[in-house]
């Protein structure tokens, strides 16, 4: 079975920091690029709603394998659990101002 979602975002709703500390931990607050910090608020979005339980947004981090592409560290015992043997795959692309990210889980 495969489950998937999608989110978009716009730059104009994230107009202060303040906005992304809500999504974002210190870690993956490091980047000084909106785009990039816009575009894992996307990744997370999808990633629950996919799931389907309540976003408590710091306990994943989005972060870049070698190669660049992004992949969601769960840090969440009940969420590695309930996702036990299934595969995350996601993806981000943006324009200057937009976000918009895809979560697919898949056994």
């Amino acid at each position: 079975m495969i489950d998937f979602s999608i989110d978009i975002e716009s730059l104009s709703e994230f107009n202060s920091p303040s906005k992304f500390n809500y999504f974002l931990s210190e870690d993956e607050m490091k980047s000084k690029n909106q785009i990039s910090l816009l575009g894992k608020v996307a990744v997370k979005k999808a990633f629950f709603k996919v799931i389907g339980i309540k976003e408590e947004y710091k306990k994943i981090e989005v972060k870049k394998s070698d190669s660049g592409r992004p992949y969601i560290l769960i840090k969440d015992e009940k969420i590695k659990e309930k996702l036990k043997n299934k595969k995350i795959c996601v993806s981000i692309s943006h324009t200057k101002d937009i976000a918009v990210a895809v979560c697919l889980i898949y056994e």
